[in-house]
């Protein structure tokens, strides 16, 4: 991928998924590349095998939501959406995760937007803006709504 042989990193990554059929991080690359080829269709298909090597992995569940939605299958993308705020719920009430908490919750709201509860979505973000007024991922989220993220990740012209 380095060398943006994208062929050839395909190849490597479905190599190293032969070795090893429980690794997921193959597959998120994978994900990149047909992105990059706009090819969403085999982007969802790998996007969905990390769901299923990850389950608990809030962010994997949040982008395949995302590719469903790319792909026109709101009813899909909704389960996985709602799937990804779940987890992060668990992540933000976990004691342990408390490094992580603003990221969590700043990731939730945005999820929430994708599900369609923006107004609860922006209110959240506003919160954490009070929080940490010089975050300007919270600020940059804060003026995208749905369709604009979801275009900008996958570049639709």
């Amino acid at each position: 991928m380095k060398k943006s042989d994208m062929d050839s990193a395909l190849i490597r990554f479905d190599e190293a998924i032969a070795m090893d059929k429980t690794y997921y991080l193959p597959h998120s690359n994978k994900i990149g590349i047909y992105i990059s080829k706009k090819e969403f269709d085999k982007a969802l298909v790998e996007s969905e095998m990390v769901v299923q090597l990850k389950p608990d992995l809030a962010e994997a569940w949040n982008f395949t939501g995302m590719l469903h939605d790319r792909l026109g299958d709101s009813l899909s993308a909704k389960k996985c959406y709602q799937k990804s705020i779940d987890l992060f719920d668990q992540r933000i009430t976990d004691s342990q995760n408390k490094e992580k908490l603003f990221a969590n919750r700043l990731q939730r709201a945005f999820c929430l937007i994708l599900i369609g509860k923006e107004k609860e979505g922006k209110e959240e973000m506003k919160k954490l803006q009070s929080e940490k007024p010089n975050d300007l991922v919270t600020e940059q989220f804060l003026q995208m709504n749905k369709r604009d993220f979801i275009n900008e990740i996958f570049k639709k012209e």
